[in-house]
């Protein structure tokens, strides 16, 4: 369980990034502005990240900072040091991180689910690659170190023995992740990320690239350690070229609060979620049926007090 998460803070910038939270984390702790760590700019965290501080904004006068960062797994790391409020992380990156930390090093708690994100698998259109076992030897692009990606790309492969002893894994973000691809740098890359993400689908209209679908079987596999995954279709014509439904390994992006967020605080935070859920439909593939259940559908770490509280309030918990 440990091989996930095991990266230490090494990235330049987050040593900076933690001295400048320390310097706020009172003030937002004690009413002011909280902060929300995302991921990097270009990506879908920071985009929804943002869109949620504007709800936050109008519906009930909270400020909220958006931090850009490196992504899951960095985001626990500063709710649990307490440098930051609020965070959009991964279900199995939580699940993890929950199950393997002492009580005391926990320090957050869920507030709900926002999306559900599939992990694309993609390689070039004339590759040899068909499958996830096919990937053994390979050089793959695995997601900037400390995301999301990294976690649940590792994760696959690893169910079929696919470790850095027998594959060339690296740590490139999407957009060179795309232009490695494109330039025959790399075999595959790995991708997290909601249905018609715009840097797979600005790939696909310059590079002819394939999915990798995934079977129930890989999702057994990976369920061993984890049960946190399941398996949602990519619908045929998402990206050009793509003719056919593609079944991939999914997971949530859910909403983590610090424990040390007062429960009114967070009873607002909650409220906000569902009842602005019809407005992420658009942007997270959710019909309108599935927009207020899924916000407790899937979490696999406890919720906060303040979450529970607005829940029950609604007749959802």
């Amino acid at each position: 369980m440990d091989r996930i998460m095991k990266k230490t803070w090494k990235r330049k910038g987050i040593a900076a990034l933690l001295a400048a939270a320390t310097a706020v984390c009172l003030c937002a702790c004690n009413g002011g502005t909280l902060k929300m760590a995302s991921a990097d700019q270009n990506g879908e965290y920071y985009k929804i990240a943002n869109e949620f501080a504007g709800y936050l904004k109008e519906d009930v006068q909270q400020d909220v900072e958006v931090l850009e960062t490196t992504g899951s797994a960095g985001n626990l790391r500063l709710l649990s040091g307490g440098y930051v409020q609020m965070a959009v992380v991964q279900s199995d990156v939580a699940a993890h991180a929950y199950n393997i930390a002492a009580d005391s090093e926990k320090g957050y708690s869920a507030v709900g689910g926002i999306y559900t994100e599939v992990c694309h698998i993609i390689v070039r259109a004339d590759s040899d690659i068909h499958s996830v076992a096919d990937l053994q030897g390979k050089e793959i692009s695995i997601g900037s170190q400390e995301s999301g990606t990294e976690s649940s790309a590792k994760e696959i492969l690893l169910a079929y023995g696919i470790t850095e002893d027998n594959a060339k894994l690296q740590n490139l973000n999407y957009s060179n992740a795309a232009a490695a691809l494109t330039y025959g740098e790399i075999d595959a890359l790995f991708c997290t990320g909601n249905v018609g993400m715009t840097v797979i689908k600005t790939l696909s209209e310059q590079t002819d690239i394939r999915l990798i679908p995934v079977t129930a079987g890989d999702l057994d596999k990976m369920n061993q350690t984890m049960d946190v995954y399941h398996i949602s279709l990519i619908p045929a014509g998402t990206y050009q070229g793509q003719t056919e439904d593609i079944p991939a390994i999914s997971v949530e992006a859910m909403l983590v609060v610090s424990d040390s967020l007062d429960k009114n605080t967070v009873r607002k935070v909650t409220d906000t979620l569902v009842n602005r859920r019809k407005s992420f439909v658009q942007t997270t593939y959710l019909d309108e049926d599935q927009a207020e259940s899924f916000v407790i559908s899937n979490i696999p770490i406890p919720f906060h007090p303040g979450a529970v509280e607005c829940y029950q309030e609604k007749g959802l918990y």
